[in-house]
């Protein structure tokens, strides 16, 4: 079962029931059926058989444009665009596949080594330095803080007396 207010996949149906915007059954059987008691349907389902011929004529149109040649180049000009290259022209490419994805790995460093340097912006000498000791300084807390709880956990064990353990270590 199919429910759709498109009427391009009716032709493949076998039983078709059409229903009205109030939910009442239209028409129901084979498609030529429904064609025949629902003019609305009729008239969807020719409307579409036209933007499908019409888009078939600008395809063959492009292909016979393609095809034919003069002095041994395509009358057609080639698609070019400047400024990024997407996927879909790496694809469409006659590179090989391993070679189109060098070529956009080589895209994505270029632009992750722009973004690196505009990081930093006219300071790079002070921020890059003060970066990297804030990054080792956050991981050396990070291995240092289960050492300070076990110290701590353990002064419990040697003191009998809670009270005597230093709160502070």
């Amino acid at each position: 079962m199919i429910r759709t207010p498109s009427t391009w996949q009716l032709p493949s149906q076998e039983f078709v029931v059409s229903l009205g915007s109030d939910g009442q059954i239209l028409s129901q059987g084979s498609i030529s059926d429904a064609l025949v008691k629902n003019s609305k349907l009729r008239a969807e389902v020719a409307q579409e058989k036209k933007k499908e011929e019409k888009a078939e004529r600008e395809i063959d149109a492009e292909r016979e444009a393609e095809t034919l040649k003069e002095d041994g180049k395509p009358i057609v000009e080639e698609e070019s665009s400047e400024g990024h290259i997407s996927w879909g022209s790496a694809k469409s490419s006659s590179l090989p596949v391993f070679q189109c994805v060098i070529v956009m790995l080589n895209i994505m460093l270029i632009a992750v080594k722009m973004y690196l340097v505009a990081l930093g912006g006219r300071y790079r000498m002070i921020f890059w330095p003060a970066f990297t000791f804030a990054m080792v300084f956050e991981c050396g807390i990070e291995v240092l803080q289960p050492w300070l709880l076990g110290a701590w956990a353990t002064e419990y064990t040697i003191h009998p007396d809670p009270a005597d353990v230093d709160v502070t270590l």
